[in-house]
């Protein structure tokens, strides 16, 4: 590039510098221009003048990673003319995607709450690409599932399918939606990466995080190649082996369906209105307390149509379920909270019911306790108001009932301080 070029170059980074009013950029930029009307268009660069191009490059990424939605970073008006100096000074497409990673792994995790790090989540999205067979520019969107269909070797197909497996259930059991929002992104940015395993990496997210009950449904046809000893020999699933079921049956009972987040996340794909969310999330609850408690009867009894429900196994329920709160996007947990103290007062509510009519020497009546658990039960689903009687309101702070809104409410309180 000679000096004439770089004149032509700057012209349209500084028009777009003047009209996203960034004085100190039009300033840098003048300064330059100045130092170049004494040179002969047609002469070299001079070194000193590169290096200070590459720097003003460098700190408009520093500035827009701290401005501009990471998906547009590469897409924005304001960074194409940076782009195009940066081709015309031959430097590599990639230039910038250092300074991007770092600012998008800086935001992934700034807490330190996941227990596992992004180095090794990528690491295994990487090899499960490479095992799966790349995407091609002109594949359809039904990778990976075409991708796996016409492979031939079964270790390859076992090192694939494991490793989405364990991707997914990462995915929906620690990765939050933000999070999640951020890794096609990481994908994009990294180090040394070719636009295939780009295009492979963001299909393989896309695939993990849509149609929820469809991919596990797959999970559950696939099974067989789920292996055992590919979690225990492949190191890139060995780096995460301790936040992960240990073994194949731990890792499949996992991916069960009837897990209550995987249909509350399916149905917030298809409609995320909170009416329709309410109910699927007290449903949800509903079904995944009953199928937990059945496996217990089933280890406890021979006759598998016991179901042992208890306050007890309904108190650690409720301990297990909200501490999966943070996969919920903010603006859901609210409604999160909401759908699980209906689904507790319904299951005490039936509980109740089948103690009869027993109480306590100084306790209120099972009838009174049942009557104000109903119209609580009626004012979270309605919103609306209905009046309880003085008794009603005594016996709803008193005995396991009170526990039952206490532990839920300190749920509550401790989501809303982590946030």
């Amino acid at each position: 590039m000679n000096v004439g070029e770089l004149k032509e170059a700057l012209k349209p980074l500084t028009e777009s510098l003047i009209q996203s009013d960034c004085p100190n950029g039009v300033m840098d930029l003048t300064e330059l221009q100045i130092a170049l009307r004494n040179e002969e268009n047609n002469s070299e660069l001079p070194e000193n003048l590169v290096r200070n191009l590459q720097q003003l490059i460098k700190d408009f990424w520093q500035a827009a990673t701290q401005t501009l939605p990471p998906q547009t970073w590469e897409t924005s008006e304001l960074a194409q003319p940076w782009l195009a100096l940066a081709k015309a000074l031959s430097l590599p497409p990639d230039y910038h995607h250092q300074i991007c990673y770092a600012e998008l792994a800086s935001r992934f995790d700034p807490e330190n709450k996941l227990p596992f790090s992004l180095q090794d989540f990528m690491s295994l999205l990487i090899s499960t690409g490479r095992a799966t067979g790349y995407k091609n520019a002109l594949d359809d969107e039904n990778y990976p599932l075409e991708k796996i269909r016409d492979l031939k070797d079964k270790l390859r197909l076992q090192t694939s399918i494991t490793g989405l497996s364990v991707l997914f259930y990462l995915s929906h059991h620690f990765i939050t939606e933000t999070q999640s929002d951020l890794l096609p992104c990481l994908s994009h940015y990294r180090s040394k990466t070719t636009d295939e395993e780009r295009r492979s990496e963001k299909a393989i997210l896309h695939f993990l995080s849509t149609e929820t009950l469809q991919r596990l449904s797959w999970f559950e046809d696939v099974k067989d190649f789920i292996e055992g000893r590919e979690m225990l020999n492949n190191p890139h699933i060995r780096a995460l082996a301790p936040v992960l079921p240990s073994g194949k049956i731990a890792l499949l009972r996992a991916l069960d369906a009837r897990i209550w987040h995987y249909s509350v996340k399916g149905q917030y794909l298809l409609d995320p209105s909170k009416d329709a969310l309410l109910s699927v999330t007290v449903e949800a609850l509903n079904q995944h307390f009953s199928w937990q408690t059945t496996k217990v009867s089933k280890a406890l009894d021979s006759d598998s149509s016991i179901t042992r429900k208890t306050f007890d196994t309904l108190a650690l329920f409720i301990e297990q379920t909200g501490a999966q709160v943070t996969l919920f996007p903010l603006k859901d947990k609210t409604l999160f909270f909401r759908a699980l103290k209906v689904f507790c007062l319904q299951q005490y509510d039936e509980l109740r019911a089948s103690e009869g009519n027993r109480h306590s020497l100084f306790g209120f009546s099972s009838e009174t306790k049942r009557a104000a658990t109903r119209k609580k039960i009626w004012q979270l689903l309605t919103q609306q108001p209905d009046p309880m009687s003085f008794l009603q309101i005594l016996a709803g702070k008193q005995g396991r009932l009170g526990e039952i809104e206490n532990k839920i409410r300190q749920l509550e309180t401790s989501s809303t301080m982590t946030i």
